[in-house]
């Protein structure tokens, strides 16, 4: 392959392939855009019809019933705990944190609640899934001086999910984060969050995109078939230009070699020592000479004119009365 094919190609491969970049970019920030603001009105809806069921309560109606059993039955046990033995504290920490997990989990109520908003109040879907989460848990022996029981050690980032059966959990899918706490001793804070999301989101999505999706994809075939006509054409006219070239070297050839063995004879005719001279023989061989010296120049422009040069136009003083004598004389001769 030629260096300079190598480079058009390369350099039209580069361009193609960025195109093709920024038109995914273009696609993967239309759908980043359209999943944050997809399901936002209903999800506003969800939101304020979810804070009044939840008002005085935690996580859903009877929630915090459950929670306060297990907490003041253990509060002050756990006050003693945390002066006296940390290990003991952690401990007994834990195991009131299961049973109020297990306990939220077996007495969730919240799917009927949002089968009314969702399905039938306001009709936002036809069907959906859902996470209640209990994200931390926080108890208070003093006032704002709260201590984390959960999530347990390390794992800040563990979330607890109390019902449903939403396991990924996209930021865009948040319909509600509530934080309650009180500024008494002896106090909780709980930080929990309801996360939904509407059957067949990824594809109601791209069908919002499909505009933009179809015209990025007919952008993408019209480049790339430009692109294989452009190189196939530059191909052709390659090898055309090729076909050209041997062509003229070969006509040049086929033609120069009778004109110069004309040229060549018409110097034997003229020289006197190898044939006596005559006076008809002397204006016939001028006028060859003439006429070849001519048809050789007019040949050298012709090849020019092909190979694309640049012509240059050769200027020269010459006697018209002079010149129209010869052509007159060349036509003369019998």
């Amino acid at each position: 392959m030629k260096p300079t094919s190598f480079r058009f190609r390369t350099v039209a491969l580069i361009g193609l392939l960025v195109f093709i970049t920024v038109q995914f970019f273009l696609i993967y920030n239309t759908y980043r855009v359209n999943l944050e603001h997809f399901f936002i009105k209903e999800k506003n809806i969800i939101n304020d019809e979810y804070s009044k069921a939840v008002t005085n309560d935690l996580l859903f109606p009877g929630g915090r019933a459950i929670i306060d059993t297990f907490y003041f039955r253990n509060r002050n046990h756990l006050d003693s705990l945390h002066l006296k033995n940390q290990m003991e504290f952690k401990k007994a920490s834990r195991q009131m944190m299961d049973s109020i997990l297990n306990a939220l989990i077996k007495g969730n109520t919240i799917k009927p609640i949002l089968d009314s908003i969702i399905k039938i109040k306001y009709k936002l879907a036809n069907d959906y899934k859902y996470a209640l989460i209990l994200k931390e848990f926080d108890i208070s022996f003093k006032k704002n001086n709260y201590i984390q029981l959960f999530p347990y050690g390390d794992s800040s980032n563990y979330k607890q999910i109390v019902g449903g059966h939403l396991l990924k959990l996209l930021p865009s899918d948040q319909v509600t984060s509530l934080t309650i706490s009180s500024a008494n001793d002896k106090s909780t804070k709980i930080i929990f969050q309801l996360y939904i999301q509407p059957s067949n989101k990824t594809w109601t999505i791209l069908k919002t995109m499909m505009p933009t999706f179809l015209l990025s994809l007919a952008s993408i075939v019209s480049i790339v078939s430009l692109f294989f006509i452009t190189v196939n054409n530059w191909f052709k006219q390659k090898k055309l230009a090729e076909m050209q070239t041997d062509f003229i070297n070969s006509i040049s050839h086929e033609f120069n070699t009778p004109l110069t063995a004309i040229i060549i004879a018409n110097k034997t005719l003229q020289n006197e020592k190898m044939i006596p001279q005559s006076e008809k023989l002397k204006p016939i061989t001028d006028i060859i000479q003439r006429q070849t010296t001519r048809l050789n120049s007019l040949f050298k422009q012709t090849l020019n004119i092909t190979k694309a040069n640049k012509a240059f136009l050769n200027k020269q003083p010459e006697k018209i009365a002079k010149k129209k004598k010869k052509i007159v004389n060349d036509y003369k001769i019998n």
